[in-house]
Formats: C-alpha cells, sequence, structure tokens
C-alpha cells in the first residue's frame, strides 16, 4: 500500500519568459516581487480527492497567495483511506492540545521550507505566514492544528463543513466541544442543508439540533479580536465545496438533497479571499451586519 507518502500540488503566481526550459520542461518560475507570498495548506475530506478543491487553490494563486493540495493515503479505523492524515491517540481524552493531531503537517511544513530554497520558488515562499485550511474531517484537523506553539508562522485556518465536537469513541461526555489555540484567527463556513453532520450525531452522543459547527465557533474559539467568523450559507450541502461534485465518497447519499446545483463556489471564494487578507496583509474584516443572499449567518468576535 502507499503509505508514508504525501502526492502534493503547489499552485502559485507565476511568470512566462518564454524561453526554451520553459517551453520543454513545461515548469515556470514563480512570479517574483519584493514581498513574499502568503502559503495556504489545505486538508481534504475523508475520500475526497485533492482535485475537489483545485478551483479554490487556481482562485487563490491568482490572488497572490501558495497553496498547497495534497493526497495521503492511510488507515483509518482499520480500513485503507484517502485521509489528510489524524493521529487519533493525540485526539483522546489527557492528550488533547499537548500535541499536534496532524500526522501530515510537520512533512508538509519541512517540505515548503526546503522547496523554498530552489526553483521555481527562489525563496518566494513567506513561510512565517501560514493559514491551514479544511473541508470536513479535514478542516477539524486545521482547526486543531491552527497552533503558532506548535507550528511557527501558522495564523489561523479557515474551514468548511467542519467542527471540534469530539467523538464519545475517544472517551469524551456526550456534545463536548473541543477548545483551539486562542492566538490564531479562524473562519468557519458551513451550509444549512449539511446533511452528513446531521447523520453523524449518533458518533458525539447527541441529538442536539443546535449546529456543531455554531457550537465550535461560540464555545471553542476565545475570539475577541474581531479576526474570527462563522458564516452559514442557505441550503448548502455537505459537499458544497467540492467542484465537481463527487458522489462516490461514500457519504454524500445522506445529503437529504445529494444533487445540489447551485454553486458557492463565489460565495465561498468571496469569504475565504476576505479572511486571508485580513489575517496575511492586515486588510480590513468581513462587515456584513445582516445575513444577506446565500448567508443565513454571520458571526464575528
Amino acid at each position: 500500500m502507499p503509505y508514508n507518502h504525501l502526492l502534493c500540488k503547489v499552485y502559485y503566481p507565476a511568470a512566462f519568459h518564454d524561453t526554451e526550459s520553459e517551453r520543454s520542461t513545461g515548469q515556470l518560475p514563480i512570479l517574483e516581487r519584493d514581498m513574499s507570498y502568503p502559503i495556504v495548506i489545505f486538508f481534504n475530506g475523508v475520500n475526497v480527492e485533492k482535485s475537489g478543491y483545485q478551483w479554490l487553490a487556481e482562485q487563490l494563486a491568482a490572488t497572490s497567495y501558495v497553496v498547497v493540495l495534497f493526497d495521503h493515503v492511510a488507515e483509518l479505523f482499520g480500513m485503507p483511506t484517502l485521509t489528510a492524515g489524524i493521529d487519533l491517540a493525540a485526539v483522546q481524552v489527557g492528550q488533547y492540545g499537548t500535541r499536534p493531531t496532524s500526522t501530515t503537517l510537520p512533512a508538509l511544513l519541512e517540505a515548503l521550507h526546503a522547496w523554498n530554497t530552489q526553483a521555481p520558488f527562489n525563496g518566494q515562499l513567506d513561510t512565517q505566514t501560514i493559514v491551514l485550511g479544511g473541508h470536513s474531517g479535514g478542516g477539524t484537523l486545521a482547526l486543531h492544528n491552527a497552533n503558532p506553539r506548535w507550528f511557527a508562522g501558522v495564523r489561523g485556518a479557515f474551514t468548511y463543513a467542519a467542527h471540534t465536537m469530539a467523538s464519545t469513541l475517544l472517551g469524551y461526555p456526550a456534545g463536548t466541544i473541543l477548545p483551539v489555540a486562542p492566538e490564531s484567527a479562524y473562519l468557519l463556513i458551513g451550509g444549512t442543508a449539511d446533511g452528513v453532520i446531521a447523520a453523524s450525531s449518533g458518533r458525539y452522543g447527541t441529538t442536539d439540533a443546535q449546529d456543531p459547527i455554531l457550537r465550535t465557533f461560540h464555545e471553542g474559539i476565545t475570539g475577541g479580536r474581531g479576526d474570527c467568523y462563522c458564516v452559514m450559507l442557505r441550503d448548502a450541502g455537505h459537499f458544497a465545496c467540492v467542484h465537481p461534485q463527487e458522489p462516490t465518497t461514500g457519504r454524500q447519499f445522506l445529503e437529504e438533497q445529494p444533487t445540489n446545483h447551485i454553486d458557492y463556489r463565489a460565495e465561498l471564494g468571496a469569504l475565504v479571499g476576505a479572511f486571508l487578507r485580513q489575517i496575511c496583509s492586515g486588510g480590513e474584516g468581513m462587515t456584513f451586519l445582516q445575513p444577506e443572499g446565500s448567508i443565513a449567518i454571520f458571526c464575528r468576535k
């Protein structure tokens, strides 16, 4: 089995100089500028290939970010699984918060430092400005590990369809929300028609109708600086951030509307872009005063 390997794809602003080397190799150098480029590392949802998030990586690269997507196969609950890589022992009662829960992030950061010393990046990567992103279980990993005490340079995390409610199988009381690092900024995005999260409530020993994404925002995130957000998109399902839609993950059948033809990419891209500008370059924060359009709930603290 292809364990202990990460298959990465890095998206970056490129410069085409029409050289013979570029024509023969297809490799273009990064667009040089006075400021180095912030980095986004994105953790995929379980059994969702990295290609499902390429649309977001391309959009962010076009606005001056370097984005890392990757595929990783590991055993999860005894089965070979396409996973972002989680150390379940580090999530258990008495262990959570003492060390990283990601088995892949240390290797990715080490690789980024090495890549930064060579073509095509040539020192243009800002390894002190890193944001984690993620979908579903990968988003939970992003929330767990956006901790600058463990990983220097990590500023925060953005997620879709992710929360930190802990499974009772790990020894937690029903409905437990795990806290995240208070130093970091967070953007939690979810959908009001997320059938996967709703159908998974038994894992957490609760049938509470309150969305665990909202509970994570209110109970797990300290906030107080105006750089933490929770946004719920009206009628969006669990896989709204994946394009094209992926019906073979083994979970999409849990959605009440398994085929959602609404395209939320414009809203998702705008939200993520605004969040990154705020925490990476000091841009103004998102200031929606009232829900509007596809936004059903907007919270900031």
